[in-house]
């Protein structure tokens, strides 16, 4: 599993951070469009705040943040 070295520890949290999001929003009634939508708001927020703090904007956190979503929705639209 070499292709796992490539992975930065950053996007796990970008991707655990988006999974909880999700939970978040789900619990609160919202369907699963609004929720991938906020969740994808939420993770590109974030890269603004960077963008502003230091400079960088990395789409591929914004990416690990709702890849979580992409994954679980191809799943459970198979099943």
């Amino acid at each position: 599993m070499s292709y796992f070295k490539n992975i930065g520890k950053d996007k796990y949290k970008h991707a655990a951070a988006g999974i909880i999001f999700a939970l978040i929003f789900t619990e609160m009634g919202m369907s699963q469009t609004d929720v991938f939508l906020s969740v994808l708001a939420v993770g590109i927020s974030k890269e603004v705040y960077d963008y502003l703090d230091y400079g960088m904007f990395d789409k591929w956190d914004v990416l690990a943040t709702i890849f979580p979503l992409i994954v679980y929705y191809i799943l459970t639209s198979l099943i």
